[in-house]
């Protein structure tokens, strides 16, 4: 069983903890105020947490919370690991899209991919799914998959393990939606004909916001203002990029313009704003 099951299942357990005590403090408030416990938890105390003899009371009293967990505790349960921590993040997630899974039930639905690489220049694809719910067209960013190329085999392998993980049906997909590269697209062997091949009703539709950044794209290549601004930012980029001396004097000659400004009073610093 994966670490992020068992943190989810710790999770569940203690939600039903939290519900059951609820609905039954009213029950044994007589009992806990019996018990030394005062009414810190059961009664106006619980309103008093800002008042340090009421926090000073509670954890110096009958039930004195430092001797019976600091004390008695291993004390390393801080969850500041950073793999702890993706842990907790994983849990989360996967709860999330079975939450949106659930929500889509026995709903046909479409997807939408995209895939580019990272910082650390691994291959992620996006997956988003889009159907509707009372009416409404509802789109779900459901998760990013690591995908070794991007080749249509492989991000179709990518697509069936994810649709799998959250019994999804591939023959419930009505849609289908990409850029409009050769390996999304293709007529012989792109994933939109890989899915087709088999969904015959998962129809294949060209992302509108790809199509609008070709359009804008082919505006600014025949203007000719903004077509040398991009040839020069490209040019800047990729000079000063490529030289980690070059950035250090781009940043020091930004910081002077920034002063001069600031000494000029053509650029304000924002302070004595609060």
């Amino acid at each position: 069983m994966k670490y992020a099951d068992i943190i989810y299942k710790k999770v569940l357990v203690n939600l039903e903890l939290m519900s059951f005590l609820s609905q039954n403090l009213g029950e044994r408030k007589e009992d806990l105020l019996k018990s030394g416990g005062g009414d810190t938890f059961v009664g106006d105390g619980f309103k008093n947490w800002k008042k340090k003899s009421i926090v000073y009371g509670h954890i110096g009293g009958p039930n004195n919370i430092k001797a019976v967990t600091l004390k008695n505790a291993p004390e390393n349960l801080k969850l500041t690991s950073p793999d702890i921590q993706k842990h907790i993040v994983s849990a989360i997630s996967v709860e999330i899209v079975n939450t949106i899974a659930s929500e889509l039930g026995d709903s046909l639905f479409a997807i939408l991919v995209d895939e580019s690489r990272d910082l650390s220049s691994k291959e992620q694809m996006a997956i988003v799914l889009r159907y509707v719910d009372d009416g409404n067209v509802i789109e779900r960013f459901v998760g990013i998959e690591h995908v070794t190329n991007t080749n249509a085999i492989t991000l179709k392998e990518a697509i069936d393990d994810f649709l799998c993980r959250h019994r999804l049906s591939i023959s419930r997909q009505q849609g289908q939606g990409y850029d409009g590269a050769s390996n999304m697209r293709g007529e012989m062997n792109g994933l939109k004909t890989l899915i087709l091949n088999e969904n015959k009703c998962a129809f294949y539709v060209h992302c509108f916001a790809h199509q609008l950044q070709l359009a804008l794209v082919a505006v600014a290549k025949n203007h000719d203002l903004v077509s040398d601004f991009f040839t020069l930012v490209g040019n800047v980029v990729n000079v000063v990029g490529a030289s980690a001396k070059r950035r250090d004097i781009l940043r020091e000659k930004h910081g002077d313009d920034i002063l001069e400004a600031l000494e000029n009073n053509k650029l304000s610093s924002g302070q004595g704003l609060n």
